[in-house]
């Protein structure tokens, strides 16, 4: 097998695995290092995806220093693992910790090999690499309690210090979207197998996750990826491609589309506009004879076709395994079980999936939302954290009794204002923006009790939460930096670079997601993807 197709099926599993990883510690229940190894895991896969650059060459060269590491490495990942016990409790996150030594210390002695022996290494724009060298070096002199700031400068400044060609970074984006699709594809055949689409919490679609949001902004990396394939696709084969080819790149749109209006998601709607916006303006670069009216209807078309057939797939094709698979904090008796026939009532239908649509949609624009002509249920679907138990509780405090409750726990909200998503998000970022400072803090100073059963943990802002988390100066450098590098990425693109426009769209994913809600994970793929795309941006090879 020729090494372009190795590196390429490396590349492949590497991001599938990291979309894996992306749900297991979205999914985890702290109680078991789940969340910890996966998390950590993230350290093996790009090291393996360094380790891929090199060639058969360069292991003969180095073979003593490698044979050597190959030997101590093992004792030293053995002592570490002993040693870490005294941060890290869990023995797997240890484990996983201890191959990341191992693995990393053969990425260094390839670095030392090409940077000090033979002199070779990328060419950056310097001014770019300076802000984004400041940019780690305040998070990690901020008062945060983050470790996974100094992790990143290391494991992406290796990434960035190893000389990639441009063949090589278009290989491994490719791989990217690859392996992003492939991982779709798994956990939508796990989910039709395992976890029927219930309304147990509401019209909204979670698929293999337990959070609609947390979905949302995976599917949105899915969208990317089948976005740059579409685009790859019409550019290598033009508008005189074969019918059925056609059919099968725009049913890959019109799937994950469909996909994203099942999680009805406010921020993952935005977000996958933008991506739309971006995909019809390069594909008018792209295909010259192309008409960005037809490829509106098209896209239109195609959610059409898609969305029912997906709904019919995901409502009523039997699982092959009836009974549900929970993750944490999911078990309900209201859910699906081996026990309820298919026709149940506890399965979502087509018009609440719809009607639960537009109460979303519609709520947020109103203060009194409880007050209004909505079904009660529709507003438990359609508000932000308001479920059945909370709703009955609502119903049986008298207005004296929730005002006591307030000041005993320092809530500064109303049940029935938290269903109103604008007024959420006002007092949240107010709160937030008062206790902004230089230096940031740690996780123990944050935080708001909004309502007498909430407590919101989380800015819900990408911006204001790095502020707070590394201080105001860090997140001015933040947004130049990203601002910087999706410039360079758009011209890129422009001129006709499918890969740079399919990095600018993994980077703006959590940088728009993130404007309304959580998405700054360490462990997520939306983060890794939105660090490692400047490592490619900052080099100057790409013109």
């Amino acid at each position: 097998m020729k090494m372009r197709n190795v590196k390429k099926i490396i590349y492949i599993l590497c991001f599938c695995m990291l979309c894996i990883i992306d749900q297991r510690i979205k999914t985890g229940s702290g109680l078991d290092g789940v969340i910890e190894s996966f998390r950590d895991s993230i350290g093996l896969v790009t090291a393996v995806i360094i380790l891929s650059h090199y060639v058969p060459n360069d292991i003969k060269r180095s073979k003593t220093a490698l044979g050597i590491w190959g030997i101590v490495g093992i004792f030293i990942g053995i002592a570490a693992f002993f040693m870490l016990r005294e941060w890290f409790y869990f023995p797997n996150d240890r484990f996983i910790l201890s191959a990341n030594i191992y693995l990393h210390g053969f990425v260094l002695i390839f670095l030392i090999r090409r940077i000090g022996i033979d002199r070779v290494k990328p060419v950056l724009n310097k001014r770019l690499f300076a802000l984004w060298l400041l940019m780690f070096i305040w998070m990690n002199f901020s008062r945060s309690d983050y470790i996974w700031p100094l992790v990143y400068l290391f494991m992406f400044g290796c990434m960035l210090l190893t000389d990639f060609s441009e063949a090589e970074e278009e290989q491994i984006f490719e791989g990217a979207a690859d392996g992003i699709i492939l991982s779709f594809i798994l956990f939508g055949i796990f989910s039709c197998m395992f976890r029927p689409y219930n309304a147990d919490q509401g019209a909204r679609y979670t698929g293999i996750y337990n959070n609609p949001n947390l979905y949302a902004e995976y599917i949105c990396v899915v969208t990317a990826a089948v976005i740059y394939r579409v685009l790859a696709f019409y550019k290598d084969e033009g508008e005189s491609a074969k019918l059925w080819k056609k059919l099968i790149a725009w049913a890959m749109l019109g799937i994950v589309l469909s996909f994203q209006f099942f999680s009805i998601s406010r921020s993952g709607a935005i977000t996958t506009c933008v991506l739309l916006l971006l995909f019809l303006f390069f594909y008018k670069l792209c295909i010259k004879r192309s008409s960005i009216v037809k490829n509106i209807i098209l896209t239109a078309l195609s959610f059409a076709v898609c969305m029912p057939l997906c709904f019919l797939a995901i409502r009523y094709m039997p699982p092959v395994f009836h009974h549900p698979i929970w993750f944490w904090g999911e078990w309900n008796e209201g859910k699906v079980h081996s026990f309820d026939p298919w026709n149940s009532d506890k399965y979502v239908s087509f018009d609440y999936l719809m009607n639960s649509t537009v109460a979303r949609v519609l709520v947020p624009f109103n203060n009194m939302a409880l007050k209004l002509g909505i079904t009660d249920e529709l507003l438990m679907d359609g508000g932000e954290n308001m479920s059945e138990e909370d709703y009955l509780w609502l119903q049986e405090l008298t207005p004296q009794e929730e005002e006591q409750l307030m000041a005993e726990r320092g809530a500064v909200l109303h049940l029935y204002e938290e269903a109103n998503a604008f007024l959420l998000r006002k007092t949240i970022y107010a709160h937030y923006i008062k206790n902004l400072n230089l230096l940031g803090h740690p996780q123990s100073e944050q935080g708001l009790q909004t309502t007498i059963y909430s407590w919101v943990g989380h800015a819900h802002d990408i911006y204001l939460q790095y502020a707070t988390d590394f201080g105001v100066p860090m997140a001015i450098m933040f947004i130049v930096f990203f601002a910087w590098c999706g410039i360079i990425l758009f011209n890129r693109a422009r001129g006709g670079n499918i890969t740079a426009l399919l990095e600018l769209m993994f980077m703006l994913i959590p940088l728009i997601f993130g404007v309304f809600e959580y998405s700054w994970g360490s462990g997520s793929v939306e983060s890794v993807l939105m660090f490692m795309v400047p490592v490619f941006a900052m080099r100057k090879t790409n013109g």
